[in-house]
């Protein structure tokens, strides 16, 4: 009960009255505050999954990209070899 007091002796006029100014008005704010907080969650939302979608979409493209590299480079190689095989005959 002593640190109650010391903290209610310690406790400045502004904040009490800040904090009973929260009380009273956060019940009036809320329903004013709520739908723009869930707008805002839902384009979040709605970004993040179109972020999302063109990130799989580009990393499907440089997949393709790398195996055709791949083959390309395979195709390349079997080329030179086929040249030497038929230089040393």
């Amino acid at each position: 009960m002593s640190s109650i007091l010391k903290t209610v002796k310690h406790t400045n006029l502004s904040t009490v009255v800040f904090s009973l100014g929260a009380v009273v008005i956060a019940p009036i704010l809320v329903p004013v505050v709520k739908p723009v907080a869930k707008a805002t969650l839902k384009g979040g939302i709605r970004l993040y999954e179109k972020s999302k979608a063109a990130l799989t979409e580009t990393g499907e493209m440089l997949e393709d990209l790398v195996a055709e590299v791949k083959a390309e480079k395979m195709t390349v190689a079997q080329s030179v070899k086929v040249n030497v095989k038929t230089t040393e005959e």
